[in-house]
């Protein structure tokens, strides 16, 4: 009996070493750092992950982590994220994280505490004094608990009492951490204002402080070059402004642009309206000098224009070859084809 109970116990306690699995080993928090202050009220939690699993996050008021609240993120090779949102203004947050599989999970990491601003905060564009490719932008700013819209002011002065001030009341039913607007149509070669406050009722935040930026006047010409001798199908393109920007583009065999050859043309969706497929002007004549000019555009405004000159093509100075004896039959070709032609006459 007695070397029946030695056997059975040597069993049971070998199925245990094979069937129990380790524990998952803790992630290293990462960001944001320990008592770090002035954070935005929407930010980024991050780990360096250790285990093959996914983590979960814990952020709390309390450094008890008492009614905390939780987010799964799903597994990352070196680095695991996961946004935080609508926080409150001026106040000490604590979180912490641990990897969890279905049977399986790490011990909590150690608590790292954090501070947000006093201060409501733009998240986009956040520099200052730049000059953008195109007239829109995306503006956006952190959202913040305890209130449900946003007043957002765009203007050519600082002081947004100018004719051309916008002033727009914007709802909070965003998902992310921040909150946007969509600006088009805005003047070319301007500066711009623009500024945002969170509201609820007649309660509202400070406003953000004010950023500045300006707007693009022209187009960088690229191509076509009056150096190259260009086909008779020519594409154009920009060292400055958005390709998906509207231009007016003007193409005439004479410098004053008032020939009776003249083409005007608008290009709603800019120079590439896919990668594919850009902007052309064709059937052009072979063998003539051309001068262009354009500008970017939209419904309420224009930029300055732009110049270029080009030539194009021609067999004037080429010759045409026979390989071989004509004994009877012979191929003739020529050095080289013109793009935009549609065929070729001998």
């Amino acid at each position: 009996m007695k070397q029946f109970l030695k056997y059975s116990l040597v069993f049971i306690l070998t199925l245990g070493s094979k069937y129990i699995s380790a524990v998952l080993t803790s992630p290293t928090l990462y960001a944001p750092a320990d008592n770090a202050t002035d954070q935005p009220t929407g930010l980024q939690l991050s780990v360096n992950s250790t285990s093959s699993a996914d983590y979960a996050f814990e952020y709390s008021e309390s450094a008890s982590m008492t009614n905390a609240i939780r987010i799964l993120a799903p597994y990352n090779a070196t680095r695991v994220n996961q946004y935080i949102n609508k926080l409150k203004l001026n106040t000490t947050y604590y979180w912490r994280a641990k990897a969890i599989k279905t049977t399986d999970s790490s011990d909590w990491t150690s608590t790292r505490q954090f501070t947000t601003s006093s201060d409501f905060q733009k998240y986009y564009p956040g520099n200052s004094g730049f000059t953008i490719n195109t007239s829109s932008l995306y503006f956006s700013w952190y959202r913040v608990a305890n209130y449900d819209s946003f007043e957002f002011q765009l203007d050519t002065v600082s002081s947004f009492n100018s004719n051309f001030a916008i002033t727009q009341i914007i709802p909070d039913t965003f998902q992310s951490f921040y909150g946007e607007i969509f600006q088009q149509n805005m003047l070319f070669g301007t500066e711009y204002f623009w500024r945002a406050r969170a509201i609820k009722g007649s309660s509202t935040t400070n406003w953000t402080s004010v950023g500045n930026f300006y707007t693009f006047d022209s187009l960088g010409i690229k191509a076509p070059l009056n150096s190259v001798t260009q086909q008779v199908s020519i594409t154009l393109d920009w060292n400055v402004g958005a390709y998906s920007h509207p231009f007016q583009a003007v193409l005439d065999t004479s410098s004053s642009f008032n020939s009776p050859l003249k083409l005007d043309t608008i290009a709603a969706d800019g120079l590439r309206k896919f990668t594919s497929d850009p902007f052309t002007l064709s059937e052009l004549m072979y063998e003539t000098h051309y001068y262009f000019k354009v500008r970017p555009i939209n419904t309420v405004d224009s930029g300055k224009w732009s110049y270029g000159e080009f030539t194009t093509r021609g067999f004037a100075n080429d010759f045409i070859l026979s390989s071989g004896y004509i004994n009877p039959i012979s191929t003739f070709e020529v050095y080289r084809k013109i793009d935009g032609s549609s065929g070729y006459q001998i």
